[in-house]
């Protein structure tokens, strides 16, 4: 995946963020829709595996998942398939977006 410099300057922004925050920091990005914010947090979780990516909404992780040429068709099917397990079935990054999103889920 290339990055456009805009992109390139908030992946290296988070990454120092992560680099040197402590237990509780915080920080917020925001950008127009269309301005790539999947390709950014993609990038930010390549070069720090140990980040986790969160959200509310498997189509989010699906999108994510689609531009990094994983199939979501296990996705797909575990949904309408109760009792099926989905993370093992996923990619690394796919199983660390659903983990992340049940354990939020049952807070």
């Amino acid at each position: 995946m290339k990055l456009r410099p805009c992109q390139e300057a908030a992946v290296q922004d988070a990454l120092a963020f992560l680099a040197s925050a402590k237990p509780g920091d915080k920080k917020l990005y925001a950008a127009p829709t269309g301005s790539g914010k999947s390709i950014i947090e993609l990038a930010v979780q390549r070069q720090a595996p140990y980040a986790w990516l969160v959200t509310p909404k498997v189509e989010i992780i699906m999108g994510m998942m689609n531009k990094l040429d994983i199939s979501t068709r296990v996705i797909k099917t575990c949904s309408r398939r109760p009792g099926l397990n989905v993370l093992q079935h996923l990619s690394p990054l796919g199983m660390q977006c659903l983990e992340a999103m049940s354990k939020l889920l049952k807070r």
